[in-house]
């Protein structure tokens, strides 16, 4: 049955493109019965000619053209109102090209008879290629290719009718440009449709939420890390003597890494993988919570679904077992380009390469043209969006090095990953914070910090505590662009929306994140969820000096706002105001 379909096809489409040639070019005075008849001939030849060597070896071909015949078939719902708008954009097509023809929308009467024929090719190309079903599609291009179908089967089967019925006498720009302006118009109205619907399935970085969720599922949260241990195993050879030998002879300085923060003799030789690759499949072969160690010496910025790698990574080693990778950040990026061009030359292939590789991904209606170009190959990656990914997809840091013009990670599987649906990726970001009785509220921001920064908040407060503002010191997350955006207080202009839905006041304490939130004494914890967070906090109006006089500016406001609520804010507000405009108060 495979085959004789596969031969109809084949012997369709050369019929098609026959067709197409003699209308377009105006060659009327071939023969129907020649051309029509020849390929038929052609294809009753193939269909017994295959049959005859299929019953002589037969089985052999039979098996490989049913090795495919499991896939589950996909659902499909057919919607009548991208029916409606498609054939409205086909009766516009169609006088829009009689009028450029004959400078009238008037139709000549037969010409009725060729709107007939088009109408009736449109829809059996339609029907055949599914494009008016409600389906969701991975990307953009799988949503338009039911459109490209549609266009070359009515292209082929209209110019197979004109021919076969002799209608030569209609125009054949009428007909053809009916289906170049359908197309147009397709593209250009239904294009933002498509792309916009499959953008709703996708979450911050374009990284599909349904997807992450089914690997996080497959996870064995049973997973015993004394397999890791070595002691019980009479076979174990440890991994270090071929890793200096052989994986890393040319990487001294990484092995030297890895040596100073691993016990590499407690790594095994069968456990532990060296890759070098930017293809998930070499990945996810390996057998599942079966290693100790992967290192992959190939730079991350290469793979495209990010997240889905490092889901990957998380789920083919133990807990408790260690991930190395390598990553060529902005910062590594842009020496490249300065060491490698002179002054204004490479001034403008920084800004040229800024725009494309650092603002297209993080706009949507660019993003997928973004992708679809460069297919997530070298993109650009900060050292903070890298390690907040790590962070997100369950992995907890234990050292950062640089040095050979990339940056080094180690990182340790120690959780299960996030489900957060929405991490910090575009423009305009919601964050979790504590709000009131310790509700989870979602607040919003421009982004000022790398994407995936508040995943590394933890780590942050490890490498360098707090500074004397209370925030964290030597915050590496924060863009250029974001302390700018910081100074002018523009990063707040989002959190309106928060204080029209009433979520915040005006006037009171910061919304904190759970990590922050943590640091402050208990009874602090129990009278801030007493009280809504604010957009202008005591802070301003008190301008302490460290974390300990934050707590305890905090703690005055708040028990003066239990006595007298309407006072107080009034009084804080005005000297904050006062400070920010005249002392220029800044959160630091």
């Amino acid at each position: 049955k495979n085959l004789f379909v596969t031969i109809t096809k084949s012997n369709l489409v050369l019929l098609y493109l026959l067709s197409i040639v003699i209308v377009i070019f105006g060659y009327y005075a071939y023969s129907r019965v020649q051309i029509f008849g020849t390929v038929l001939t052609v294809t009753v030849a193939e269909w017994l000619l295959f049959s005859v060597f299929y019953h002589i070896r037969g089985k052999l071909i039979y098996r490989n053209l049913h090795a495919a015949e499991n896939l589950v078939p996909r659902y499909r719902e057919f919607s009548l109102t991208l029916f409606i708008i498609d054939l409205t954009f086909l009766l516009i097509s169609f006088f829009l090209v009689n009028y450029y023809k004959r400078s009238s929308f008037a139709l000549n009467p037969d010409y009725e008879q060729l709107l007939m024929l088009v109408g009736a090719v449109w829809l059996i190309a339609s029907v055949t290629t599914h494009k008016f079903d409600r389906s969701f599609y991975k990307n953009i291009w799988y949503s338009i290719a039911p459109y490209l179908k549609a266009v070359f089967i009515m292209t082929s089967l209209g110019a197979v009718l004109l021919f076969a019925l002799r209608m030569f006498e209609f125009s054949r720009l009428q007909f053809f440009g009916t289906v170049a302006v359908l197309f147009l118009l397709e593209t250009l109205v239904l294009g933002p449709f498509f792309l916009r619907r499959v953008n709703r399935r996708q979450s911050g970085d374009i990284e599909q939420v349904d997807d992450v969720k089914a690997i996080i599922r497959r996870e064995e949260l049973p997973d015993e890390s004394e397999h890791f241990l070595h002691d019980h195993r009479k076979d174990f050879i440890a991994a270090r003597s071929k890793l200096h030998d052989v994986f890393l002879k040319n990487d001294p300085k990484l092995f030297d890494m890895l040596d100073r923060h691993l016990q590499l003799n407690e790594h095994a030789e069968d456990q532990t993988r060296v890759l070098n690759t930017h293809t998930m499949y070499n990945v996810e072969v390996l057998d599942d919570h079966k290693q100790s160690l992967i290192i992959n010496l190939h730079k991350v910025n290469d793979f495209r679904w990010l997240n889905r790698y490092f889901l990957q990574v998380h789920k083919k080693i133990y807990n408790g077992g260690y991930f190395v990778g390598k990553i060529h950040t902005n910062t590594t990026h842009k020496n490249y380009i300065f060491n490698k061009y002179p002054g204004l030359i490479a001034r403008f292939v920084y800004n040229t390469d800024f725009v494309w590789r650092r603002i297209f991904p993080k706009i949507p209606m660019l993003q997928q043209f973004y992708f679809a170009v460069s297919r997530g190959k070298n993109r650009a990656l900060s050292k903070a969006e890298v390690l907040g990914r790590l962070s997100f997809c369950g992995f907890k840091i234990v050292a950062v090095e640089e040095f050979n013009d990339s940056v080094f990670f180690i990182v340790k599987r120690q959780k299960m990953p996030s489900m957060d649906k929405n991490p910090s990726y575009g423009p305009t970001i919601k964050l979790n914070r504590i709000g009131l009785d310790g509700k989870i509220i979602r607040i919003y921001k421009l982004r000022t910090m790398h994407p995936y920064s508040e995943y590394l908040q933890d780590y942050i407060f490890e490498q360098h505590n707090l500074s004397e503002t209370g925030k964290f010191a030597n915050d590496f997350r924060l863009t250029e662009w974001g302390k700018l955006f910081r100074k002018l207080w523009l990063d707040e202009l989002p959190q309106l929306k928060n204080y029209l839905r009433g979520e915040v006041n005006l006037v009171g304490v910061r919304a904190l994140s759970k990590h922050y939130f943590s640091l402050y004494p208990e009874d602090l914890q129990k009278l801030r969820i007493q009280f809504k967070p604010g957009l202008v906090p005591p802070y301003y109006a008190d301008m302490p000096k460290s974390f300990d006089e934050i707590v305890a500016s905090e703690r005055r406001y708040l028990l003066a706002k239990q006595n007298n609520p309407l006072l107080t804010d009034i009084r804080y507000f005005f000297k904050a105001m006062h400070n920010i405009f005249f002392k220029k108060a800044r959160s630091g």
